[in-house]
C-alpha cells in the first residue's frame, strides 16, 4: 500500500513538472488565466485587496498540531517531509472520538513574520458545515480548492470518520494557490483553529516561506 502511494505521488510530482514546464515562467502560467482572473478587487471587511496573477516557489518549513480538547480527539501523526530539494510535503491524521461531527467551526488566520509572527491580510471565522453545502468566501475557496484532492474534508457535514490529509504537495500551492497571492516574499504562517459545539478542539499551525 505504501509502495503504490509512493508511486502515486512521483506520478502526480511528474504531472505537475510538465505542467511547470509548459508554463515556461509566470507570463505564460498567467496568459492561461483570463483577462477578467488576472486582476480583481476582492472585499473583505472594508478593505479592498487586488490579486495579481504571478508564480512564487513556496516551503513549508513547520507544522504544529495540538488538540486542546483530548476527549474530541487526538493526533496519529502530524509532519513534515521532503520529496526533494525544493518539494515537501504535508500528513496529518486526526482520530476523532466525538462522533459524528455536525457542528464546526473554523478561525483561519494568515500571519507575516517581521520580528515576530504578526497579523497579516485576513482573519475569518465560518461555519465550517454550512461553507462545505455552499462555498462562497473566494480566499477559502482558494484554500479549500488546494486542500480537497489531498483530504476526506471533501464532503458535506456530518462527518463520521477520522479527519486525514494525504501528502499535501507545495508544487499544488505553486500552480493553483499562488496565482492569486497578494503578499510579498517572506516567511509565513497560517493559524487555524478548530471548535466543535462552540468547544476549541485543536489548532493546527502551518509555517512556510515564499520565494520567487
Amino acid at each position: 500500500m505504501e509502495e503504490q502511494q509512493q508511486i502515486k505521488l512521483e506520478q502526480h510530482i511528474a504531472t505537475q513538472a510538465r505542467k511547470t514546464e509548459e508554463a515556461s515562467g509566470a507570463a505564460k502560467l498567467c496568459a492561461r488565466v483570463s483577462a477578467k482572473e488576472n486582476l480583481f478587487s476582492l472585499h473583505s471587511g472594508s478593505a479592498f485587496y487586488r490579486l495579481q496573477c504571478i508564480v512564487a516557489h513556496v516551503t513549508f518549513t513547520n507544522l504544529k498540531c495540538n488538540f486542546t480538547d483530548r476527549k474530541i480527539g487526538n493526533f496519529q501523526h502530524c509532519h513534515i517531509k521532503a520529496v526533494n530539494r525544493t518539494h515537501k510535503y504535508i500528513s496529518v491524521y486526526a482520530n476523532i472520538y466525538t462522533k459524528p461531527l455536525n457542528n464546526v467551526s473554523i478561525n483561519i488566520r494568515s500571519m507575516r513574520y517581521n520580528s515576530g509572527y504578526k497579523p497579516f491580510f485576513f482573519d475569518v471565522t465560518f461555519d465550517a458545515c454550512k461553507f462545505l453545502k455552499k462555498p462562497r468566501h473566494p480566499i477559502l475557496i482558494l484554500f479549500y480548492n488546494t486542500l480537497k484532492d489531498r483530504s476526506n474534508m471533501n464532503h458535506t457535514c456530518p462527518y463520521n470518520h477520522d479527519i486525514i490529509v494525504d501528502k499535501l504537495y507545495t508544487g499544488d500551492h505553486e500552480l493553483e494557490f499562488t496565482r492569486y497571492l497578494p503578499v510579498p516574499m517572506g516567511d509565513y504562517a497560517i493559524f487555524v483553529i478548530f471548535y466543535v459545539y462552540n468547544v476549541e478542539a485543536c489548532t493546527v499551525n502551518l509555517y512556510l516561506r515564499i520565494t520567487n
